[in-house]
């Protein structure tokens, strides 16, 4: 498989469950992962919701079912807060006919936009 990462727009802020600290900008880093296994993850951007990777990956794929996308702000000190995620079958990027893909992501277990990934 090969995946090229480019940019994540609309990410939104995000409060750190421990701390009740609303965080006004993020380090965004995102991990990606077939069907549970992380196999890639890109560089952390400093200080921006709209980071921009132009980061590309090449892993041996077999029998993959879904390619799982997960944001997180490089923090200070671990561990690194979660900021969305999104799930898209490789079914449905096959059947899309498209190569570029913009995916949306959800805060944890929750339906609202939390910003769309190229």
């Amino acid at each position: 498989m090969k995946l090229k990462v480019i940019e994540a727009i609309e990410l939104k802020p995000i409060t750190l469950p421990h701390w009740g600290v609303k965080l006004s900008i993020v380090d965004p880093y995102l991990q990606v992962n077939v069907d549970d296994v992380q196999i890639a993850q890109t560089t952390s951007k400093t200080k921006t919701f709209t980071p921009i990777w132009n980061e590309e990956f090449e892993k041996e794929v077999e029998n993959g079912q879904m390619l799982g996308i997960t944001v997180f702000h490089n923090a200070i000190v671990p561990p690194d807060p979660f900021i969305a995620n999104s799930n898209v079958s490789f079914e449905d990027i096959i059947n899309s006919g498209k190569s570029d893909i913009w995916v949306g992501c959800n805060l944890s277990e929750s339906h609202f936009d939390f910003g769309r990934l190229n």
